[in-house]
């Protein structure tokens, strides 16, 4: 039975449900998603996971301030990276890898869905600082992006400072398959799509390098 409007978040978009209980595949119908999409249960909006997937006849109990992803169900999770973003068919990350190129730097595009990694060659570091002259540079987002925030950067695992010291708040993960440095440094402002995007994500990370102490 109904119980009002339910609002409910899908991929970040306000989207009304008709009823509840509710079908996944209803849920999808109500956000204009056709039947080649699948649908995810997040656990809040901070839920950087895949989410858990409903099966299209699975009913649920809908309350407003759900949050869902909506992703397309050819989509591979933990999937081999990719090359190119004609998977993640995201205009504006297009855009900015295009403008990232005219700044001359060259990129790596990693895709394990829904996450995005996109490798930055070869950028130079400060001189003096660090045991190498550039590293390559791994940003990660989602296929939400730019909504999704841009935190953290990660550097080749074997970068170090010029004394033989590891950075200061740095340590070794895995991610899409390789080994990187991660510096948990964070932004201290918040991120606001539309104002922050890959660039300025880019030139936060290469000005945290002028002081690595």
């Amino acid at each position: 039975m109904t119980r009002g409007a339910i609002h409910v978040l899908i991929n970040r978009r306000d989207v009304v449900l008709p009823e509840t209980p509710i079908t996944a595949d209803l849920i999808l119908r109500a956000g204009d998603y056709g039947p080649d999409y699948d649908l995810f249960l997040l656990r809040d909006e901070h839920d950087a996971g895949s989410g858990a997937k409903l099966e299209r006849s699975e009913s649920l109990d809908a309350r407003s301030g759900m949050h869902f992803r909506a992703i397309p169900g050819n989509a591979m999770f933990g999937g081999i990276p990719s090359a190119t973003t004609a998977g993640v068919q995201n205009l504006l990350l297009e855009e900015d890898l295009r403008r990232l190129s005219e700044q001359g730097f060259d990129h790596e595009l990693l895709i394990q869905w829904p996450d995005i990694g996109i490798v930055v060659r070869d950028v130079p570091l400060p001189d003096g600082i660090f045991s190498r002259t550039a590293t390559d540079m791994l940003l990660k987002t989602t296929a939400l992006y730019p909504q999704s925030e841009m935190d953290m950067f990660w550097v080749e695992p074997e970068l170090v400072l010029a004394t033989g010291m590891e950075p200061v708040a740095t340590n070794l993960e895995m991610h899409f398959g390789r080994a990187w440095r991660r510096f948990s440094w964070h932004r201290n402002c918040p991120w606001i799509p539309g104002r922050d995007d890959l660039l300025t994500h880019l030139e936060f990370a290469r000005a945290r390098l002028e002081n690595p102490q």
